[in-house]
């Protein structure tokens, strides 16, 4: 994760990413022993914690980086639980958000990049 961080994003922005993705993690980590995140039972955490410290241990970030995060949906229904419209609408915008920021990096190919879009 570090060799593609500085292959990617060079010295200091790069060591800051991965610092921001440990941190994310703690925080997913800390979302797991939430009381929304015991009612989707205890294989379900455990899956999504041993896959994603799988994730962290053995991947190069790629083009396939969503998809290969794509098994972690189960999250998802963790933070769509409660019932406040508010709450609710916040997660749509941000889910329209997500699409757009997904679609301007899936698209997005300069000189140093050498994927596909």
């Amino acid at each position: 994760m570090w060799q593609a961080a500085e292959f990617w994003l060079q010295f200091p922005l790069g060591w800051l990413i991965v610092a921001l993705a440990v941190v994310a993690l703690l925080g997913f980590v800390a979302l797991l022993f939430t009381p929304a995140a015991k009612r989707i039972g205890s294989d379900l955490r455990f899956w999504l914690l041993s896959y994603l410290l799988y994730v962290l241990a053995v991947f190069f970030p790629q083009s396939s980086t969503f998809r290969l995060l794509l098994p972690l949906f189960p999250a998802f229904a963790i933070i769509a639980q409660p019932r406040h419209p508010a709450y609710r609408v916040a997660l749509v915008v941000l889910g329209v958000a997500g699409q757009i920021g997904w679609v301007h990096i899936a698209w997005f190919v300069d000189g140093y990049d050498w994927t596909p879009p």
